[in-house]
């Protein structure tokens, strides 16, 4: 199973011999048949029309209205959820500031900040936002 591969310093199958030679697969057979991942069950499921006294709406919608019942409970998980699905994650970004801890570094700190709020300013005016 292993060999020497000419003027490369290694063998075959690496260390041992043992391991996959070049162009095998490690699952020639691939993922087994009638296998199905849990996304793909929970996805069916949601389709599928309420089975309670809600006989119209499917279990999607009764997820979601029962999420949305928590969100307007004051339910900060649930309205975090909400915005995701609807607005989309935030992405964190991080703004590293060197800033002298003197009075005149914090002087010269916040004249920076205002220079920044007076261009952002007129970038608003320049590029309203839109509708």
């Amino acid at each position: 199973m292993s060999e020497k591969v000419e003027g490369k310093g290694y063998q075959l199958g690496g260390y041992t011999g043992k391991g996959w030679l070049p162009g095998q697969s490690g699952n020639p057979a691939g993922r087994p048949p009638n296998i199905r991942y849990l996304s793909e069950i929970v996805r069916e499921l949601l389709k599928e029309v309420g089975k309670s006294e809600y006989k119209d709406k499917t279990n999607d919608e009764l997820v979601s209205l029962a999420l949305l019942k928590e969100a307007l409970a004051g339910n900060t998980k649930a309205i975090e959820m909400m915005h995701d699905w609807t607005e989309g994650k935030v992405a964190e970004t991080h703004l590293n500031v060197n800033v002298a801890t003197t009075p005149e570094g914090l002087k010269a700190a916040q004249e920076r900040l205002s220079l920044a709020q007076g261009e952002t300013e007129k970038l608003l005016v320049e590029f309203p936002k839109r509708q």
